[in-house]
């Protein structure tokens, strides 16, 4: 039966207050719209609804509905799912009931995959479930949490992981009960091409979160400083590290080589990526971050650790290297010779072109009927 009005429900979209958040769901979805007919679910935490009462004039959109769901936060974890269920129950029930959908693509296991399998069976819609890393690697640990998202993932007639690591890890958590197909992200190659002008710079992109490995990025920065003059290491991001970066910075005696760039938009990040000799992304676990499709597009090669998906789409010594995880020494060690290496930019953006978004569209439509 083909799927004639989607709903897809996810909290990773922007906002005008975070205007980077989930960008390449904008990017999936909004191809994906211009093929069928589809309306998005954004919830938002509530302690941050209220807070941005000035900015939420700005997110009336066609075919999106921001609203609001209940939370405890740092408490009562494990009852998140249920919390967002009956949030979007009593603010979107009737407006959900209103639009005969007769599928429902929650993008993020939980809570917005729990809450979506829910929604899903009170509203007699076909489940079909997204995940994209850290909401399988690192929320399906153990307890109520786990078995939330297991129940999800063996209830979608589809969970579409964004990388093989990914599909198997959903196998091992449901037995094999979960019908799993591989679907990489693409890349917006508009966007991100290659450039002509290289900056001797090293780049970071991502959240400034601990498990994105920012601290061991700036102590192996430091181990290579002295050995690489005029190099500079320029961080695009934000996130509740910041102030501890600073310090951090600040202690090393590296405040005249490292640049916190902050949050910049798209084409800011496309332009600072063909300028750059090198990312560098040192994460604790990943699943395929789009951050890693977007340099190779841009013809620059990547430094990252062999967790997740990355080694699946980072062909290691043709466009990047690869090293351990949390290992300090590793990473200065690769990122040295990454330095020394003789790059073919042309290469690698061209290996870039096998992840594009017309690919994903046309299997996530056939997919979904």
């Amino acid at each position: 039966m083909n799927v004639s009005r989607l709903l897809i429900l996810t909290n990773l979209y922007p906002l005008p207050w975070e205007p980077n958040r989930g960008l390449f769901n904008r990017q999936q979805f909004s191809r994906l719209g211009s093929q069928r007919d589809l309306e998005i679910l954004v919830p938002v935490a509530i302690g941050t609804w209220l807070r941005q009462v000035g900015l939420r004039n700005s997110l009336t959109q066609a075919d999106i509905r921001y609203t609001w769901y209940f939370y405890t936060p740092r408490a009562g974890r494990s009852l998140y799912g249920f919390m967002m269920t009956l949030s979007l129950l009593l603010n979107s029930g009737l407006w959900i009931a209103g639009k005969r959908f007769d599928a429902l693509l929650a993008s993020w296991a939980y809570p917005d995959g729990y809450a979506g399998l829910w929604l899903a069976r009170v509203f007699r819609l076909r489940f079909y479930l997204k995940v994209h890393g850290s909401d399988i690697n690192v929320l399906a640990d153990k307890g109520l949490r786990l078995q939330c998202i297991r129940r999800s993932c063996e209830s979608a007639r589809e969970v579409f992981a964004v990388s093989a690591a990914l599909k198997t890890r959903i196998e091992e958590i449901t037995e094999g009960r979960a019908s799993v197909q591989v679907l990489y992200n693409g890349v917006d190659h508009g966007t991100f091409f290659p450039g002509s002008h290289r900056l001797n710079q090293l780049i970071f992109i991502g959240n400034l979160k601990r498990d994105k490995g920012i601290y061991e990025l700036l102590a192996a920065f430091g181990a290579i400083a002295s050995a690489e003059l005029g190099l500079q290491l320029l961080i695009i991001g934000s996130g509740g590290e910041e102030a501890g970066l600073r310090d951090t910075i600040k202690t090393q005696g590296l405040a005249e080589r490292v640049t916190l760039g902050g949050a910049l938009p798209h084409d800011q990040v496309a332009l600072a990526l063909r300028q750059s000799r090198l990312l560098a992304l040192p994460s604790y676990n990943e699943g395929v971050p789009n951050v890693v499709l977007e340099a190779m597009a841009s013809g620059t090669p990547v430094v990252a650790t062999r967790v997740g998906g990355i080694p699946e789409v980072v062909v290691d010594g043709e466009t990047g290297f690869l090293c351990k995880a949390r290992d300090v020494g590793s990473l200065a060690r690769t990122l040295s010779r990454a330095l020394a290496y003789s790059w073919s930019h042309e290469h690698i953006a061209a290996h870039s072109t096998r992840f594009s978004w017309s690919a994903n569209i046309a299997a996530l439509d056939t997919a979904l009927g």
